[in-house]
């Protein structure tokens, strides 16, 4: 099969994830995923579990009328409890620092997401870590970038005994009317509408 026609999938961790955060909030994640999937067909997991990419858009844009929270894909973060799940996980908590860790999750993006761009971007003192994940024919997807930063926030924190704080968080959709939730989980105001979505940080954490 060539790259053009190649169907792209992601790991099942983030739904493992996923359903408890939802079950945390109150919500029956089953039910959740019914509705948000509603009449639409879906294939059946791979024997690998993994699912396929282009199908997170419909549940990610339901999520929002489903739920009736405006910022739930921070809530699903704030109550998520991360943990290794897969094989990106443990890597990240077998490197020798962060920037190692860093460079693992860069170099094998792809067994998360075969949709993510995300890179390592190191100037002077600051550091932009770039979390793009792309859709074809839709935009970055509000609650699910919103919710993956928070959580990527706090493993990242949790191997290295909490000592990861942000500079500064950018998102490429508009900014949402209300950003109260944003400065209280985030500890700050992030920037909206940039050209990638980033968690920007000191490079003396590196090591």
């Amino acid at each position: 099969m060539s790259t053009a026609s190649a169907v792209l999938t992601h790991s099942p961790t983030l739904r493992r994830l996923l359903y408890e955060g939802l079950l945390s909030l109150g919500w029956d994640p089953t039910d959740t995923y019914r509705r948000a999937y509603q009449g639409v067909p879906l294939l059946p997991p791979t024997i690998s579990g993994r699912e396929e990419h282009d199908n997170a858009p419909l549940f990610w844009e339901a999520l929002q009328d489903l739920t009736g929270d405006s910022d739930i894909g921070l809530h699903l973060a704030e109550v998520m409890k991360p943990r290794p799940l897969d094989v990106v996980s443990y890597l990240l908590l077998a490197s020798r620092d962060l920037r190692e860790a860093l460079q693992s999750f860069v170099r094998y993006q792809h067994i998360l997401s075969g949709g993510f761009a995300a890179y390592l971007d190191e100037h002077g003192e600051s550091v932009r870590l770039v979390l793009d994940l792309n859709y074809r024919g839709f935009g970055s997807l509000r609650q699910q970038i919103e919710c993956l930063a928070l959580l990527l926030i706090k493993m990242l924190g949790s191997v290295t005994d909490e000592e990861f704080q942000v500079q500064g968080v950018d998102f490429r959709h508009p900014a949402p009317r209300r950003l109260s939730e944003h400065k209280r989980l985030f500890g700050l105001a992030p920037r909206f509408a940039q050209a990638h979505d980033a968690l920007v940080f000191s490079s003396s954490l590196l090591n």
